[in-house]
C-alpha cells in the first residue's frame, strides 16, 4: 500500500502530532499518506497542522496534511484511526474530583467512583467507532488515550471495528537497565498483564537471565540511589516498586505502581511519615507530568514561531521509538514485528477472562496481530489483576447499561459513600456545565 489515509483524533496534541510526523517521514513504506488531524480546539488543531507541514516540507517527504472539527469528515473513508484525545485536557476531570471531595469521598484521584471518572473518555471512545462502523468499517482502529484496559474492552463491546490499544509503558526496561548498568540494546524483555499493571516475566542481558543483576543492585545500590536527588517521587526503580517485586515475585513495568496508573497501591502513602519514607508523593508527581506537558505546548509555539531554524533542530528528528507509526507499517505493508499491543484476551494469559483487554507482546504484520502464548502469573498478582478485571468490567457495563440505577449501585459499591451521599454527589455532577452530557446518558 503506497501511504494510508489516516485520521487522528484529537490531532491538537502537538507533543504527540509532531512524534507522529517524525515518524511518518522516517518510513517510506508510509509516505504518500494523507493526516487528517480533527480535534475540537481549532487554534491548537491549526498549530498542529502548521507544525506538521512545515516538518514534512523542511524533511522533503511526500505527506499530506489537513485539518477538521469535524469528526465524521476525518473519518471517511480513512484506514486507520488513530485516538489520542484526552477529553477537556489534563484538568478537564477536575470538576469531578472537587465534587467527589466535598462529598466525602476518600480514596485518591478516583476514590470509588471509576463508572463516573471514566464517562468522558468512554463516551469518545463508543462514538468514534460506531462512527467508524459506518464511515470506514474496514479501518483499524488504534487507541493511544487512556483508560486503556477499559476502553480497548469497552470498544469491541459497541461496535465491530478491528482494535489495538499501544502504550509506551514497556519502554520503562531501558531505563531500569540503564539505572543499574547495563546496555538497553544487549537487554531482551517480555512483561505482560493489564495495561498500567504489566510485569517484567522475562529479563536477559546478553542472553542470560538479568534478575540476578537487578537484585545485586538493590542490595547493594539502591539505599543511595533512593537518597539522591535522581531518585524522584513514585521513581520506577524507587522503594516502593522495590517493595512491590519483593512481595509478589515480578518487577512492576512503566505506570504498574506510579501516578501514571493511578498509583496503585496506596499502601505506602497512609500517613506524611509513610509518603515522605517511601518516597510517594502523588500530587507533585502528577502537577509536574502537567506542568511538563503545558510546557511543551508553548515549546512548540516557539518553534514555529521561528522560521530561521528547522523544526528538526528545535524539537528533534527522526524516529521517536513510540510503536503508531510502526505498527500501522507492519499491516499495511507487511513490514512485520513485534509490538506491545493491548488487545482481547481470548486465553493469551491464564486466568483473565477471554473479554478482557491484556497488554501482551503479539506478532502482527499484514495478516493482522498474532497474540503468542504466556505462562501464568505468580498467584499474589493473579488476586490483583482479578480485581481490577472485576472493577473493569463492572464500569464498561454501568457506561452500556446507560442506568443510573447501575450507576448508582457501582459507586455505592466501590466507594466509602452512603446512599444519600451518592444520589447527592450526582445530583449535583448531572448539573454540572460539564457533567450534563453524563446526565443524559445515564436515564
Amino acid at each position: 500500500m503506497a501511504g494510508v489515509n489516516l485520521a487522528v483524533i484529537g490531532g491538537g496534541s502537538a507533543q504527540f502530532s509532531y512524534g507522529l510526523v517524525r515518524d511518518l517521514a522516517a518510513l517510506p513504506g508510509l509516505h504518500g499518506s494523507n493526516v487528517r488531524l480533527m480535534d475540537i480546539n481549532e487554534h491548537r488543531v491549526r498549530v498542529t497542522h502548521a507544525v506538521a507541514e512545515r516538518y514534512a516540507a523542511e524533511a522533503g517527504v511526500d505527506l499530506t496534511f489537513t485539518w477538521t472539527l469535524d469528526r465524521e469528515e476525518a473519518l471517511d473513508g480513512a484506514h486507520f484511526v488513530l485516538n489520542c484525545a484526552l477529553v477537556g485536557g489534563w484538568r478537564g476531570r477536575g470538576y469531578l474530583r472537587e465534587i467527589a471531595r466535598n462529598h466525602g469521598a476518600r480514596g485518591g484521584r478516583r476514590a470509588g467512583l471509576g463508572a463516573l471518572w471514566s464517562f468522558h473518555q468512554f463516551n469518545l471512545f463508543a462514538g468514534v467507532v460506531r462512527d467508524m462502523e459506518r464511515l470506514c468499517p474496514d479501518a483499524w482502529y488504534i487507541q493511544s488515550s487512556n483508560p486503556m484496559t477499559s476502553g480497548i474492552t469497552l470498544v469491541n463491546r459497541a461496535a465491530p471495528v478491528r482494535a489495538v490499544g499501544l502504550c509506551h509503558g514497556i519502554n520503562a526496561v531501558n531505563h531500569i537497565a540503564r539505572t543499574i548498568g547495563l546496555d538497553p540494546e544487549k537487554v531482551s524483555a517480555q512483561a505482560y498483564g493489564l495495561n498500567h499493571f504489566i510485569w517484567l516475566k522475562e529479563f536477559h542481558h546478553e542472553g542470560r537471565d538479568a534478575y540476578p543483576i537487578l537484585d545485586e543492585w538493590i542490595e547493594k545500590e539502591a539505599p543511595d540511589f533512593w537518597a539522591s536527588d535522581a531518585c524522584s517521587p513514585s521513581h520506577s526503580l524507587g522503594p516502593k516498586a522495590v517493595q512491590m517485586y519483593k512481595m509478589l515475585g515480578l518487577y512492576p513495568i512503566g505506570d504498574t505502581c506510579t501516578p501514571g496508573g493511578g498509583n496503585w497501591p496506596d499502601w505506602f502513602r497512609k500517613t506524611p511519615e509513610m509518603t515522605e519514607r517511601w518516597k510517594e508523593d502523588t500530587g507533585v508527581w502528577i502537577e509536574g507530568h502537567i506542568r511538563n506537558m503545558e510546557g511543551r505546548i508553548e515549546t512548540f509555539k516557539k518553534a514555529l514561531a521561528d522560521e530561521s531554524t528547522p523544526l528538526g533542530e528545535s524539537l528533534g528528528a527522526g524516529a521517536t521509538g513510540e510503536a503508531n507509526v510502526p505498527i500501522m507499517d507492519a499491516l499495511a505493508n507487511d513490514n512485520s514485528g513485534i509490538f506491545q499491543v493491548n488487545v482481547l484476551n481470548e486465553g493469551a494469559i491464564p486466568g483473565i477472562p477471554s473479554e478482557m483487554a491484556v497488554e501482551v507482546p503479539a506478532y502482527v504484520s499484514a495478516a493482522g496481530i498474532q497474540k503468542l502464548d504466556f505462562a501464568p502469573l505468580p498467584e499474589p498478582i493473579m488476586h490483583f489483576i482479578h480485581e481490577r478485571t472485576q472493577r473493569i468490567r463492572d464500569q464498561v457495563e454501568t457506561y452500556l447499561s446507560g442506568s443510573r440505577t447501575r450507576l448508582l449501585l457501582s459507586i455505592l459499591g466501590s466507594s466509602n459513600l452512603g446512599y444519600d451521599q451518592a444520589q447527592a454527589l450526582l445530583d449535583e455532577v448531572f448539573a454540572h456545565p460539564r457533567g450534563r452530557a453524563m446526565g443524559a446518558h445515564f436515564a
